[in-house]
């Protein structure tokens, strides 16, 4: 009987060792591992790159959005590598520079590059991808997609739907994407058809006192902008507008 009662102890004593030992793993699998996998991931997170892109084309002083170029403008481009909210050194790595697949530069620890889009103006976009290679042989690369603009000029006037009510008319032209430093040698040219009589005026903006007219009669206004190089850049714009007194 001494020998039952002593075998149901021991039994029961490992019954409740395996189930604290079962509790145990239960907690660790489902309240530790996750801790834990989030702590490595954290530490094994990859690197990323921050490629980054600006212009030295013209837009007027209001425009907010963003300066994008055209085929003659100077593009810069600059690379970072970030990991844990820190900025890795690449003054070992070897950096190359490609625009839509082709290499135009390379070098140890090149971080910065500029080109001019003129060998690639029959593309409607331009894919600079910055490529990184580690000493250890490790390679990433990033690319960032750049539109390619075509120079333009607007015409910009106060009268909202054309109409207008004043015997003199203010009118400008509003120049996007031209090369920065070229802006000066854009010839602007208006041309002003009231009553089938014609007038040319050569200016970026425009003070016009028109005859008289009567209520509902259009006039026509035309814009040619023009910078003289090879070929020649120019770019249209028209509107009417309607006497409405």
């Amino acid at each position: 009987m001494k020998i039952s009662m002593l075998f149901l102890s021991r039994h029961k004593r490992i019954y409740f060792f395996f189930s604290f030992l079962l509790f145990v793993s239960f907690f660790a699998l489902f309240f530790l591992f996750p801790f834990f996998a989030s702590t490595s991931n954290a530490q094994t997170a990859s690197p990323e790159i921050i490629l980054t892109w600006k212009t030295d084309g013209y837009v007027p002083a209001e425009y907010r959005g963003r300066i994008l170029p055209s085929s003659d403008v100077l593009i810069s481009a600059a690379v970072e590598l970030l990991q844990d909210g820190s900025f890795i050194d690449l003054s070992g790595a070897s950096i190359s520079w490609l625009v839509n697949r082709r290499v135009l530069s390379s070098g140890v620890g090149l971080q910065t590059f500029s080109f001019t889009p003129e060998p690639f103006t029959s593309s409607s976009r331009f894919n600079v991808t910055a490529r990184i290679q580690y000493p250890h042989g490790v390679v990433r690369e990033q690319t960032v997609v750049i539109p390619n603009m075509t120079p333009e000029t607007i015409i910009d006037t106060p009268y909202r739907d054309g109409a207008f009510n004043a015997e003199t008319l203010f009118m400008r032209a509003l120049s996007f994407y031209y090369p920065f430093n070229r802006f000066g040698q854009i010839q602007y040219s208006w041309t002003i058809d009231a009553r089938g009589q014609k007038e040319e005026i050569h200016d970026g903006a425009l003070t016009l006192t028109i005859p008289r007219v009567d209520p509902g009669e259009r006039i026509s206004v035309s814009l040619i902008s023009l910078i003289q190089s090879n070929p020649p850049s120019y770019s249209k714009d028209s509107l009417y507008l309607r006497y409405q007194p």
